[in-house]
């Protein structure tokens, strides 16, 4: 039986997801972050946040849609942060400092090389450490434990994401998926109850899981497959179209 992992993103941005290159990838922001235990053939579903719909709105994109249905992804493989950076099919997946918006939004960024981990540097989550030398940024992987025990301290130099997105240590990838992004496609109304309360993310009881999953395959094979919009922050910040001041993608 195929689970069902639903959860509110306040952010949708291309970076997480990244619906780019012909894979929806999500290697960063909340199933990430909170480990989420999924397998190839369990499906994800991405919902805007109240606080996503409110800025959308009040940017005057799509204003008679309430809360709308961000992405569908069915997973065909999980891989390590590492795996995935050095598959030959992800590389246009990597941060670049380009005028194509979808390479600032990369996502695959993280790696393990000799001893330590590093990344690309001045991607999507990386903020008060992105003017220093790699050399006092990246660190030895048995440091990661004495690292996370401080993250809520003066002595963490790296905020809360880049953290998080290591120790999550796993990327879902989808070959079967509608990112509807700015389309906002409004939520229908038998998704609605499968949504976790606030924040956060929720999986599917049991006994609904294969209620959710016909039904989502109903709306993938009524809205088509791959990326059918940009992301919703395309009409919130001008992220699509010039280089700008950033914030957390995730928003957690």
């Amino acid at each position: 039986m195929s689970k069902v992992l639903f959860y509110k993103m306040t952010y949708d941005t291309g970076f997480a997801p990244n619906p780019f290159w012909g894979y929806l990838t999500l290697a960063t922001c909340t199933p990430n972050h909170m480990r989420a235990n999924l397998q190839k053939g369990d499906w994800i579903v991405g919902v805007e946040a109240k606080e996503l719909a409110k800025k959308r709105k009040a940017h005057g994109w799509k204003e008679d849609v309430d809360q709308s249905l961000v992405y569908i992804a069915k997973i065909s493989e999980v891989m390590d942060l590492t795996s995935y950076f050095n598959d030959e099919r992800f590389q246009e997946k990597k941060y670049q400092k380009s005028d194509d918006w979808r390479k600032r939004g990369g996502d695959n960024v993280y790696y393990k090389e000799n001893g330590m981990w590093k990344w690309i540097r001045g991607h999507d989550h990386e903020f008060d450490t992105k003017n220093m030398p790699d050399e006092e940024v990246f660190f030895p992987i048995e440091k990661f434990d004495e690292l996370w025990a401080k993250r809520g301290s003066k002595e963490n130099i790296y905020g809360k994401q880049i953290l998080q997105d290591i120790r999550g240590n796993r990327v879902f990838i989808s070959e079967e998926f509608s990112y509807l992004g700015d389309m906002c496609i409004e939520l229908p109304k038998e998704l609605k109850k499968f949504l976790p309360p606030k924040q956060g993310m929720k999986y599917t009881k049991r006994e609904e899981a294969d209620e959710a999953v016909e039904f989502l395959e109903s709306l993938i094979k009524k809205y088509g497959k791959g990326q059918l919009g940009n992301p919703i922050y395309c009409h919130i910040d001008k992220y699509c179209q010039e280089e700008t001041e950033k914030s957390s993608s995730c928003g957690n």
